[in-house]
Formats: C-alpha cells, structure tokens, sequence
C-alpha cells in the first residue's frame, strides 16, 4: 500500500519505495534497539518519523548508500511524503491488524519476491517473461507467464522444482555411455530458493 501511495505521488519504483519503509525500520531500531513486537510498536515504527524527520533523513541516506538505490527528496519533500503517503496508509489500514497479521503480510511479499527471482535465475529470464503474485492476507503464492498466450516459462519451471538424485545419476550415466553433456541443470528450483533464503540474515 505504501508502494502504491509513493509510486502514485512521487514516481517511485518498488525499490525506491522499499528502500524508504528499509529507512523508517531502520529509523526505529537506531531509537528503539528491537523489532516492534506488537501492534502499538508498529504504529510506533511509522509515527515517530514525524517528529524527527532528520533522522529519517539519516537513515534514508545510509540506506540507499547500501543499497544502491536513489531516492532523490529533499527535506521539505520527505516531509510530505511523511504526510501524504504514510500517514494516508496507515489510516487506511484497519486498526484489528494485529502485529502477527503484519509480520505475515511482510514475510508473504518477500518470499514471493524470492520465489520469483528463483525462477528468473533457473530459467534464465527476467520480469518481463514471468511474474509472480499473492492474495493479501492469504500464503498461496503463484507464478505466471507475462504474455496473454504464455511463453513456456511456467511449464519449463514446473519440470525443474525438484530434480531427484536418481534422475542426476540416470543423466550422468547416459552422458557417459552417449559420450555427450549432462542434460539436467546443475540446480534445481529449490536448491536456488533455498540458498537465497539462507543468505538472508532477516
């Protein structure tokens, strides 16, 4: 919803618009020294950024140094945009949202982000040949060809999820016997995800 909000008034990308909810997280911790554990921090995390927004200009500058990305605001615009977007979000958040319900929501969007980016890494391709999606509030994540009569990219990953060791010892021995290259990737799907999910320090 952020995202939205930010992307809508200022033009920003998706990782513009992360890297400004990295920099209000970041903003908190330096305050708080923990992660917001119940419903009250988390409405915390967002509201102290008004008081201080020097701070947050701070942590939006280290962040983006790290990150790479650029989220050219001044003060007065920060500001706004304090005002605008994430003031305008929060307030269209039902208050029953429990800190659990958000945890889910944070955890459910970054996983899809790192399924998808599985899948371009095996496939070879990039966001412009598949996409992935989820249902707010739900854990069913599903990806799908980006063109209206498909290019083959979902049903080439659906035969590369899982590639068993007997299928790696059957490739092996029909390369030796043929005398021609091993068929099979070296990886599979899951072995992608689960080294990008074990990077991960979050």
């Amino acid at each position: 919803m952020i995202h939205q909000s930010v992307s809508k008034n200022y033009g920003f990308n998706f990782f513009q618009a992360l890297t400004i909810v990295r920099a209000i997280l970041v903003n908190y911790f330096s305050q708080h020294g923990e992660i917001p554990k119940t419903a009250e921090d988390i409405d915390k995390t967002f509201t102290i950024v008004e008081s201080d927004l020097e701070s947050l200009a701070k942590s939006l500058e280290f962040v983006a140094r790290t990150s790479g990305a650029t989220v050219p605001l001044t003060m007065e615009e920060l500001g706004h945009l304090v005002d605008t977007c994430i003031n305008t979000t929060l307030e269209s958040i039902s208050k029953e949202k429990t800190a659990l319900h958000f945890i889910k929501e944070i955890l459910t969007h970054s996983i899809k982000h790192y399924v998808l980016i599985s899948a371009m890494i095996l496939l070879g391709v990039d966001d412009k040949d598949i996409r992935g999606h989820y249902e707010r509030g739900g854990v069913d994540i599903y990806l799908y060809d980006n063109l209206p009569d498909g290019n083959g990219c979902c049903e080439t990953l659906s035969q590369m999820m899982k590639i068993q060791l007997k299928e790696r010892i059957q490739a092996l021995r029909d390369a030796i016997e043929k005398d021609i290259a091993v068929t099979l990737p070296s990886k599979d799907f899951y072995s992608i995800l689960e080294e990008l999910i074990c990077g991960c320090k979050s």
